[in-house]
Formats: structure tokens, sequence, C-alpha cells
């Protein structure tokens, strides 16, 4: 077992002269597939000079195609791979799921500094090696400079008015942001900070019968909360007699333990950090695969039946008694197991010890642990962002989808979370892979001075500068108006990340704004993001999927209305946002909404739909 180390960093050399690396291909046939073209493969950096996109045009099939970066210890970590095989072509022998049918693209965020970079082909570099320069902004200098708006963007609303899928309501789009002319910010005047009385206290019924996972204050005191700290994870792969793993795991899981290394030290301010330790090889589990057999309908709609559990109970106890041997588990808080990434045994769910069981070790028992199943190495359902999204659940944070719509429960045409495509804990594979701002004030995580507190008693109307929550130091990033004693509205400023899905689309460059709602609870839509009016759903694009989510980001001059305050963006700059928030005059309570959200009143969108929120004050 080998502890991971090193830092992921990158670099820009501004190179001229793009030429592909090209490996043979045979003859075509009449659909784009592996034989239509010849393989190449490419870098490019983007206008900005901050971004570098990896491209290869025609994979082969079988062939593994990764692209590499160097860390900080001269490693080349691998960011995306991918290996097309039968299973990833239609009948007729094309693509199933490439980006314009013929291409593998990925985009990466370029470091300050040198970055280099790599394409392999079964082990072999084929480009590279490359080295760009850094050319943008840090986020570390002057943040005096607006923010950047494409030339489709105009001081006028552009509403969406073409259906591109009924089905789904989702309407296609010209520009990738809608920016308005802006109001003139207020002063900056608030009143004094006491973040007391926006500690909304949870009255739902999951906390008065789980105790568990949380959305409001107090903060959980469970037992079973996973203290702050380093925790030692122990990384071992399992294979059956009758269906082998794969030479090359490490190639996945080393980067991937470093992803997750560096979302903790973002989302907990470094609060949380991992001892990684990888058993380098496959322990081979002494019976048939069939012995551990769960559907996802058995691991989704019965996932604590006797039937389900006792699969589980077998799993870890045999697992655990076969690595023994192997393994030191001195000092291990967590064991993540991994099968055959191409394993169809276990389903889009995981195994993990049900309840607070023990599992013996020779060295003492082991509590926490997951095992991803299939679903989670399928293209667009990386390995480290289920680790992210589970392991949060130890430190007591809910699920912000809705739990009845999960995986085989899902309903047709249906809305899946009231944050769809908005936060790590709603659907991790989703565009923005951040935590919001009240998660990590509640997990204690966010700093006094990261968050200012509005109530009703002691509003005065004010501007703020936000910083995008993505930032570590102890600047404003989250403004909470408390709407009553367990509602609230948080104002937060993002932009696109490392974690984010690169893919060119709608922009999530502005400002988030959620509605939290402590009389609900885990996996009942505690969190509601809210659009501007007019707002439409789009289609919302990762590197693999389409997925539906609402249109509701806020660009520089959008502003939304709710329970009687008017919140506006008045500029947005590289990494932070000025908001101005005051009273609207003559309000009067219980007037029809102009934000548009989605609830379960209003999620499913097989009826008849109507841009509105169920959210009224």
């Amino acid at each position: 077992m080998r502890k991971l180390f090193g830092i992921l960093t990158a670099a820009l050399l501004v190179a001229t002269g793009l030429l592909a690396a090209t490996i043979p291909a045979s003859s075509s046939p009449a659909g784009p597939g592996p034989n239509s073209g010849e393989f190449s493969a490419w870098t490019k950096v983007l206008s900005g000079g901050s971004e570098i996109k990896f491209y290869a045009k025609y994979p082969q099939l079988d062939q593994k195609i990764q692209f590499m970066v160097q860390d900080a210890n001269g490693v080349y970590q691998q960011i995306a791979w991918k290996r097309v095989s039968e299973g990833d072509l239609a009948a007729d022998g094309s693509y199933l799921g490439l980006q314009n049918q013929i291409y593998l693209i990925r985009t990466y965020q370029l470091k300050e500094g040198k970055n280099r970079v790599r394409i392999l082909v079964d082990g072999k570099v084929v480009w590279g090696t490359k080295t760009y320069s850094w050319q943008g902004d840090s986020g570390t200098g002057s943040n005096t400079a607006s923010l950047s708006y494409p030339a489709c963007d105009t001081d006028k609303v552009q509403p969406l008015t073409v259906l591109a899928d009924k089905n789904w309501q989702t309407y296609s789009y010209n520009c990738t942001t809608d920016r308005q002319k802006p109001e003139v910010a207020l002063a900056y005047d608030p009143p004094a900070n006491n973040l007391e009385p926006c500690k909304l206290i949870e009255t739902s019924p999951e906390r008065v019968r789980y105790a568990d996972l949380t959305t409001g204050f107090p903060r959980s005191t469970n037992a079973y909360r996973l203290p702050d700290g380093e925790h030692k994870i122990a990384v071992i792969p399992i294979q059956w007699p009758d269906f082998k793993g794969e030479a090359d795991i490490m190639d996945t899981l080393k980067p991937a333990a470093k992803k997750v290394d560096d979302w903790y030290q973002i989302y907990t301010r470094g609060n949380v950090s991992f001892d990684w330790e990888f058993y380098d090889g496959w322990i081979t589990l002494p019976d048939e695969s069939s012995n551990y057999s769960q559907s996802e309908a058995q691991q989704n709609t019965g996932q604590w039946s006797e039937e389900n559990t006792s699969i589980i109970d077998y799993f870890w106890n045999t697992a655990l008694a076969a690595s023994d041997p192997y393994v030191d588990f001195t000092g291990v808080d967590m064991v993540f197991f991994i099968l055959p990434t191409t394993q169809d045994v276990v389903a889009e769910f995981n195994l993990w010890p049900p309840g607070t069981n023990s599992f013996q070790t020779d060295e003492g028992p082991i509590q926490r642990g997951y095992t991803p199943g299939s679903f989670h190495f399928r293209d667009g359902n990386e390995v480290w962002m289920f680790w992210i999204h589970e392991m949060q659940h130890y430190f007591k944070m809910p699920d912000l989808y809705w739990v009845d719509q999960n995986s085989v429960k899902r309903a047709e045409r249906t809305m899946p979370g009231p944050m769809q495509g908005f936060d790590m804990m709603t659907n991790q594979g989703g565009v923005t892979k951040s935590l919001n701002g009240w998660l990590m004030w509640l997990a204690g995580w966010a700093d006094d001075k990261e968050l200012y507190c509005l109530t009703p008693d002691s509003f005065q109307e004010t501007s703020f500068e936000i910083t995008t929550i993505d930032k570590t130091d102890t600047s404003l990033k989250s403004v909470i108006l408390k709407l009553s004693d367990t509602s609230a509205v948080v104002i937060e400023s993002r932009r696109k990340t490392v974690f984010d899905s690169q893919v060119e689309q709608r922009s999530r460059d502005g400002v988030f704004v959620y509605h939290v709602d402590t009389s609900i609870g885990h996996g009942e839509g505690p969190l509601t993001i809210l659009a501007p009016e007019g707002r439409t759903l789009v289609t919302s694009l990762t590197e693999f999927q389409n997925q539906t989510a609402l249109d509701a980001v806020l660009y520089e001059g959008n502003s939304i209305d709710i329970a009687g305050y008017h919140i506006t963006v008045n500029q947005s700059k590289a990494f932070s946002d000025v908001v101005s928030i005051s009273k609207i005059a003559g309000w009067v309570p219980g007037t029809d909404p102009t934000y548009v959200c989605h609830t379960k009143a209003n999620r499913d969108l097989s009826k008849e739909y109507a841009l509105s929120c169920p959210i009224v004050y």
C-alpha cells in the first residue's frame, strides 16, 4: 500500500503550429465509427489563455486514450480517459456518446507557471510533451475588471422562445449568457452582522425521525458523524474468481483520490483531509460473483430490506476476511472496495455497511466504507464524484434531490430535484459540483466572516461584494436574507471550477440565488434554486450526458424579487459579484411570484407547465 502524494498543476507556453499525432485506421463504414477516419490527437489553447482543450478524433476500438497533465512532483496525472468498446458502438458500428459524433474532448483549466501535457494511447505518448504558459487572471491579483461577456449578449433581456425538447420543456439558446443593463449599486451600508438569527431551526419530520442528516440548526451531534481532521482511507480492489479486474485500475483510482483531496481542501476550508493507502493489486474473493448480485431495483427500492442488507453483510465480512492477510487496517477510518469496472454484478448503486454495523479485522473494527457499482465507472459518472458525495453523508450532509425520484423510482418527465445540476449534493454528475455556502456553514467549515445575515427586523438597503464560493480566504461568500424562522434566501457568487463540467454551454459564471426551508429535510428538497422572471429549462451538458436544468444563473443586470425584497447584480468581476438588496415599495404579501423554481408541486413536466414557483410569500 502506498500513500498518494502530489498536487495537480499545469502551465501554458503559447504554441504555434499544431500537428496532430496519427495512428492508421482501417477502411471506413457508412457511418461515423472507428473505421470512418484516421485517429488523431492534439491540444489547443483557448482564447484568453487560461484553458486548453484536449482532442481525440476517431478513437479506435479497444485503444485506451489518456489525457495527462504533469503535477508538482513531475508525475503525469490522468485527467480523463476513454476506451471505446463494442458496447460504445451502435448496431451499424457508429459511435455512441462522443461529442460531434467523433470526438473525445476535455477542457483543462491551466494553473500559473508551466503546464506540461501529453496524450497517451495504450500507454504510449502520441501527442506531447507540450508545454503551455498560463495567460489569464490568477484570481489572486486585481479583481477590478468586469467579467467578459460574449458579443452575442446585449443590454436587453433575450427570452428563449425556441422549444428544443417538448417532452422536457427545454429551450435552445444562441448566447451563453443573458445580461441586462445593470442598476447602479447601492451604497455599502449593511447593519451590524449577527449570524445567530440566521441559524434556521430544522423542524423537518426527517430530522425528528432520524436525528441524522441535517438541513438546519442545531448542528448535528450524531455520534456517527465523522469528525473534522485527517482520515485514513484504504482503497482495495476486489475481484471474483469468475470476473477479474483490470491491470491498470490505479490509473483511474489515484487521480480520482487527488481530485477528492482538492475538492475537500476547498469546500471544507482545509478542515477535512485524507491519508490514502492503496493496495496495488487485486484481492480475489473465495466464491463466485453470483453470490453478491444486487439489482438496481433491489438496491434502490429495498435498500434496508433483509434481502439487500444480508448481501451487504456477506460482502463486507467476506471482502475484509480476504483482505486482512494483505492489508494493515491500523487506524483506517474508511474502506473503499473497488470492483472490476466492467462488472454487472452490482448495479447502479453501491455496497456499504448497513446502518452503523461494525465489521471486524485483525486490527480492529471497520464502520465506514463504500463500494461503487457499475454506474460509477460509466462515462460521466466518475468514481471521484461518488466518493465526494457519499463521504459528505458521514459529515451529516443531506441529499438535496428528491429521494422518491432516485434511479428506478424516478417518474417519467419529472425533475429529480429542486437544485438539479447546481450542487454536489443533488447530482454529483451534474454541471456544477461545488458545495453551497449554507451547507458549508452548517457543517462548521465556512468561517463566520464568509457569511452575512440580514433579517426583517434589522434590514437596511445595501450592496455587497461577494467572492466566488470556491475561494478559501475569509472574504464574504454568502449573504443570507432571513424570511422566517425556517426559511431564507441565500445569495452566492460562482465561477466555473476544475471540478465542473468543461463543456461549453449556458454559462454558470454569475450569481446563484437559492431558497432554504428547514421545515423540509434530507431527500425532500430543502434547498431550491431560483431563476429570474421568464427563465426556462435548458439542456445542461456534461461531457457524456444531456441533463435538464433550470436556466437559473443571474448575470450582470439580472434580478429576483422575493418576499418584498429586490435582489439585483450590479457588476460581475473576474471572481466576485456586486449585488444590491432593497425593499420593494408597496409589496403585498401573497403576491404571485415572478421568479421561477421547481418544487414537488410543479416538478411533473408532463402536466401543463408554467414558468412559475410554488414558493409564495
